[in-house]
């Protein structure tokens, strides 16, 4: 593992990781995060893959 990674990881551990919740952003902005999956399931027409 490089030690800027690591740095990083350890860093993390310390303080935390500040990203928003969905509902804070929710809350805050008034707009509902989509989740992948749900965005994948509704956009599935622009994919073109083998099944």
């Amino acid at each position: 593992m490089f030690a800027g990674v690591a740095h990083s990881q350890e860093r993390a551990n310390q303080i935390g990781y500040g990203a928003p919740s969905p509902e804070d952003i929710h809350a805050t902005w008034g707009i509902k995060p989509t989740f992948f999956t749900e965005w994948a399931r509704d956009h599935a027409d622009l994919f073109d893959v083998a099944r």
